[in-house]
C-alpha cells in the first residue's frame, strides 16, 4: 500500500515538487533504494539546484553500490552550495571506500572546518592519514581530540608499532591503561562462565572471535587450524565480527563449525551468547585492529580468555591471560615485562603458514636478466618510516645500478615522501618504481619481478613475509624486541632462513649487499620445497600443539 502510495507522489511530483521532494525522502527513509533512486532523479530533474537533494541522492546511489554516480551527486552538492558539511563527509567516506585516501583527507578537513568538534570524523580522518603512511600526522589528529575516547585511543595504540624507536614499556603502559578504561566504563553485568567441556565429559569448546574470517593475512594461519581440529575432541565456534563475506567466508562456514554472527550484537548481547554456547576457552584474533569485540572479552564470558595471531602485542586487558607464541618471536624476558597477559610459547612456531591456492610458480631470478639486482618492498606504506628508508637507501646507494620496487603507493605525493631520503643520497629517481595497490594475483604476480625483498621495522611483515618467501624471495629482516618487531625473524628462521636475519641495521645492509653480490638463483629454485619441510608450514603438527596447550590451560583453571 506504501510502495503504491509512493509511485502515486511521483506521478503527481509533475504538479508539486515539495511532495516529489517528500516523496524521495520517504523512500530514502523507509530503505527503498531503487524507489528512492527513480524519485530523486525525477525531483531533480525539476530542481538541480537542491543541494541538499543531491547529497541525498548521493547516499542512495551509494546504497545501491553506484559510487561513481554517487561521486558525482555529492561533488554537484557542494558546487551549489560549499557549507553542507554532510556532503564533505559522505565524500569522505566515499573516497577512503574506493582508497583515495587523499581527497579523503581533503573532505574529511572540508567537513571539520564546519564541525570542528566533531571527534569520530578525526579519527577518520588519522586513518586516512595513516593508509597514506603518514603515521605521525596521523597520531597529531588523534591527539587534538580533547579527551579521547577508547576508539581514539586504540587507533593511537595500533598506530604506535609503526614508529621507529618508540619505548615499549610506555607503549605497555598505555596498553594497560587503555585496558583499564575500557574495563571502567563497562557497566554491564558480567556473563557468566560456561561449564568446562572436560570436566563434563564432553568436547572442549573453543570459539574463535575475529572480524577477519574472509580473505586476509589472518586466515593464511586460521585456516589450518580450523581444518586439522580433532572434532572428536574439540567443538569449534566462530563468532564473525564482520560485513565483508567471501570465497574463504564461505569455506570456513562449509566446515565442521558453529558459525555466529555477532555484527549485530553489542557486548553485552555478544558476551551473552558465548556464555551461553559454554564456551571454555574464547580466542581473540583481530587485537587492537579494526573490527575487533575486545568489549566482549571484558565481560569474560569464558573461563579461559586467549590472545592469537592478528595483533603480536599486549592487549592490555587483565580479562586475557593469555597470548600464543613462540620463543623466536618473543624471547623470554623482555618479552614476557611487555605483556600483561602469560605467553604460551608454542615452540617452535607459534603458528602454521598456508599458502595461496593459485599462486604462480617462481620463475628465474629477474637479475639473471636484467643484469642488475632488482630489491622490492611489499608491506603497508606505513611501516615504511625515515629510518626503514634512509636504511634502504645505503642499499641502493652502495649497490650501483640496483633498484627498489615499492608496492601499495597511493598516491604521487605519498611517492615523493618515500622518495625523499633516496633523493638526498644523490639516487636518481629512475631507479626507484612506484606501485599502487594491487588485487592478490597482480600482487603475487609483481613478486616476480623483484629479486631480494626488504623488510621494514620496528614493524615488520607477517603473511607478506611468508608470501615473499613462497615466491622465492630472500627477506632480509631486522630482529627487533619482541611481537611486531620480531615476527619476520620468527617467520624467516621457521621456514629454514635463519640467514636471512640480521642483529643491526648495518647487518641488514650488508646482508643484502651480500644477497645482492652472491646471486639468489640457488634460493630461487628450492624456497618451496625448503618451506614445505619446515615446522612453518607444519600444519598437523602445530595443531597438536596448540590443543595440547589448550588442554594444559583448563587443567591449570581446573
Amino acid at each position: 500500500m506504501l510502495r503504491r502510495l509512493v509511485a502515486d507522489l511521483i506521478r503527481f511530483a509533475g504538479r508539486n515538487d515539495s511532495v516529489g521532494r517528500d516523496a524521495a525522502d520517504a523512500a530514502r527513509i523507509r530503505g527503498d533504494w531503487p524507489q528512492a533512486a527513480v524519485a530523486y532523479d525525477h525531483y531533480l530533474v525539476r530542481v538541480p539546484g537542491d543541494a541538499a537533494a543531491r547529497n541525498d541522492y548521493g547516499i542512495v546511489l551509494c546504497e545501491l553500490g553506484r559510487l561513481d554516480l554517487a561521486k558525482g551527486q555529492f561533488e554537484n552538492a557542494l558546487s551549489i552550495n560549499p557549507r553542507i558539511a554532510s556532503a564533505h563527509l559522505n565524500l569522505g567516506h566515499l573516497c577512503m571506500k574506493r582508497q583515495a585516501y587523499r581527497e579523503a583527507v581533503s573532505h574529511y578537513r572540508g567537513f571539520l572546518e564546519m564541525e570542528p568538534d566533531h571527534r569520530d570524523v578525526r579519527g577518520q580522518l588519522a586513518l586516512a592519514h595513516y593508509e597514506l603512511g603518514e603515521v605521525e600526522t596521523a597520531l597529531e589528529c588523534l591527539a587534538q581530540i580533547s579527551q579521547s575516547g577508547l576508539l581514539e585511543d586504540e587507533y593511537s595504540l595500533f598506530m604506535t608499532n609503526a614508529l621507529a624507536g618508540h619505548d615499549p614499556r610506555g607503549h605497555r603502559e598505555a596498553h594497560l591503561a587503555w585496558g583499564a578504561k575500557l574495563s571502567a566504563i563497562t557497566t554491564a553485568r558480567k556473563a557468566p562462565a560456561s561449564h568446562s567441556g572436560r570436566a563434563g565429559g564432553g568436547k572442549i569448546r573453543i570459539g574463535y572471535v575475529s572480524a577477519d574470517f574472509r580473505e586476509h593475512a589472518v586466515t593464511r594461519f586460521l585456516l589450518p587450524v580450523l581444518e586439522w581440529h580433532d572434532r572428536s575432541s574439540f567443538a569449534i565456534f566462530c563468532y564473525a565480527n564482520q560485513s565483508e563475506s567471501d570465497d574463504i567466508t564461505t569455506s570456513i562456514r562449509s566446515m565442521e563449525v558453529t558459525w555466529r554472527n555477532i555484527g549485530g550484537l553489542d557486548d553485552e548481547q555478544a558476551a551473552a551468547r558465548v556464555a551461553a554456547d559454554g564456551i571454555d576457552i574464547l580466542v581473540d584474533l583481530s587485537g587492537h585492529t579494526r573490527g575487533n569485540r575486545l568489549g566482549v572479552f571484558v565481560l569474560k564470558p569464558a573461563a579461559i580468555q586467549v590472545s592469537w595471531l592478528g595483533y603480536l602485542n599486549t592487549t592490555g586487558l587483565k580479562a586475557i591471560r593469555y597470548r600464543i607464541s613462540d620463543s623466536l618471536m618473543d624471547p623470554e624476558g623482555f618479552s614476557d615485562e611487555c605483556h600483561s597477559e602469560t605467553l604460551v610459547r608454542l615452540d617452535p612456531s607459534g603458528w602454521s603458514y598456508r599458502a595461496p591456492a593459485g599462486a604462480p610458480i617462481p620463475g628465474p631470478a629477474p637479475g639473471d636478466t636484467n643484469g642488475y639486482t632488482t630489491f622490492g618492498s611489499f608491506n603497508h606504506i606505513a611501516k615504511l618510516n625515515d629510518q626503514v628508508l634512509d636504511c634502504w637507501a645505503a642499499i641502493l646507494e652502495r649497490c650501483p645500478e640496483s633498484r627498489l620496487n615499492i608496492l601499495g603507493v597511493p598516491d604521487p605525493e605519498a611517492a615523493g615522501r618515500l622518495a625523499g631520503p633516496f633523493l638526498k643520497r644523490g639516487i636518481a629517481v629512475k631507479r626507484l618504481k612506484m606501485i599502487p595497490r594491487l588485487h592478490r594475483g597482480d600482487f603475487m604476480r609483481e613478486m616476480g619481478n623483484v629479486d631480494i625483498a626488504l623488510d621494514p621495522f620496528p614493524y615488520c611483515g607477517g603473511a607478506t613475509t611468508c608470501e615473499c618467501l613462497w615466491m622465492g624471495l630472500p627477506v632480509v629482516s631486522l630482529a627487533g624486541d619482541f611481537g611486531f618487531a620480531r615476527s619476520s625473524t620468527a617467520i624467516v628462521s621457521q621456514a629454514g632462513f635463519p640467514e636471512f636475519v640480521a642483529q643491526s641495521q648495518k647487518a641488514y645492509i650488508g646482508k643484502a649487499l651480500d644477497l645482492a653480490v652472491a646471486g639468489i638463483a640457488g634460493y630461487r629454485a628450492t624456497m618451496r620445497d625448503t618451506m614445505r619441510a619446515s615446522v612453518l608450514m607444519d600444519e598437523a603438527g602445530f595443531v597438536r600443539r596448540l590443543e595440547t596447550a589448550f588442554r594444559g590451560l583448563l587443567d591449570q583453571e581446573a
